[in-house]
């Protein structure tokens, strides 16, 4: 019994040393079925107890070391795969931060953004070195970009400035030129002789002096002109009104007298700058002239008309000339006969009569029929048009 006790004894320390032996060994899992092996070995149940729990704490360190290997491994290696995915991931976005940085405004707000994304680019860790410049590459570039236009923007500014001052400058320039002109000039409005060739010249003075000064001038002192120029002017149309109204007087009760008191009308509707009164004065005279120049032309023609109506003669043609446009062949009715017909400076007297819409012209080479269309008379390859009396 003794013997095979010690004999025990002998088989457990020899077990122990063995899986003391196993656990110094790089770690696997045969290792650790050996150990379970060995532990497992035929002793008395006392001594497997012991040699088992023995076993059980070196198989336990053992399993732990292999896990803990194991995690370690697996954490490694998905380590790595987690910073290849990024470097690669950072390598794909470089265009899309290019982009974005262009993006960014050429001023001091852009630049600031810009710092913000180079702070967030140089705190990276396990970017791949080419990767990292490239984007500071990029950031660089669009930070130069961005300071050439801030220090542009600055300049341009200036410059604004700069010709503001001026423009504000030249334009108190020119006012002060304009009303100086025009302090100058009001001394000349009442230099005018009492004619109506000066009051013409009065009135186009005044219209010329504003009409260059209006733009830049203080509305002070064009104010101030204006005002002078109309005492001015009301003051000399006084003085002329009477010998206006005896000048219309004396025109011819004729076509050109009717133009001219058609004129002088006009020119007193269009006359400014006056005395509201006087102006309305001016043109009462200058319309009843021309009204009544009118109705003794009226009148006369009324007169001529009936005449060559009595006389069998047409009113549209009898003291009316037809002529071609370049002025070369006239046929003039002189009139209830007879017609003068001339051709290149060469005259020839015939006599003419009207069958409806046809005018027969009798000459020394025959008789040559024109159609009549109004006032127009075509024939002989010939378009005469009738020519205002």
């Amino acid at each position: 019994e003794g013997e095979r006790e010690g004999l025990w004894q002998e088989m457990l320390q020899e077990a122990e040393q063995r899986i003391d032996a196993l656990a110094t060994a790089p770690s696997s899992i045969g290792a650790v079925d050996q150990i379970v092996a060995t532990a497992g070995a035929s002793l008395d149940p006392g001594s497997a107890r012991a040699l088992s729990a023995h076993g059980w704490a070196r198989q336990q360190e053992m399993a732990e070391e292999i896990l803990r290997s194991a995690e370690e491994a697996r954490l490694e290696s998905f380590r790595k795969a987690v910073e290849g995915r990024r470097a690669a991931m950072a390598r794909g976005a470089l265009p899309e931060f290019q982009s974005r940085i262009a993006g960014l405004g050429g001023d001091p707000a852009g630049l600031a953004a810009l710092n913000a994304e180079a702070a967030r680019i140089a705190a990276w860790d396990g970017i791949e070195p080419d990767t990292r410049e490239a984007y500071l590459a990029a950031l660089s570039r669009r930070q130069g970009e961005i300071e050439q236009a801030i220090a542009a923007a600055a300049a341009d500014s200036a410059v604004d400035r700069s010709m503001t001052e001026i423009g504000t400058h030249v334009a108190a320039r020119r006012q002060a030129l304009a009303d100086e002109i025009l302090t100058l000039a009001k001394p000349k409005l009442g230099e005018a002789p009492e004619t109506f060739e000066a009051l013409g010249q009065l009135i186009t003075f005044v219209d010329t002096v504003i009409e260059e000064t209006k733009a830049a001038a203080s509305p002070s002192a064009l104010q101030a002109f204006e005002g002078a120029a109309t005492d001015a002017s009301s003051a000399l149309g006084r003085k002329m009104l009477d010998g206006f109204e005896t000048e219309l007087a004396a025109l011819a009760e004729d076509h050109q007298g009717l133009k001219t008191a058609e004129e002088a009308t006009q020119w007193a509707e269009g006359w400014r700058r006056v005395d509201e009164d006087l102006h309305d004065d001016y043109i009462e005279v200058a319309r009843e002239r021309r009204d009544a120049i009118a109705d003794k032309l009226a009148a006369l023609e009324a007169e001529r008309r009936e005449r060559i109506l009595a006389a069998g003669g047409d009113p549209e043609l009898v003291g009316y000339t037809f002529a071609d446009d370049a002025g070369m062949s006239t046929l003039e009715f002189a009139d209830e006969e007879r017609v003068i017909f001339a051709v290149l400076g060469m005259r020839f007297g015939g006599k003419y009569a009207i069958v409806k819409d046809d005018v027969f012209v009798e000459g020394p080479n025959g008789t040559v029929v024109f159609a009549r269309d109004g006032t127009t008379l075509s024939g002989m390859g010939l378009v005469l048009k009738r020519v205002a009396r």
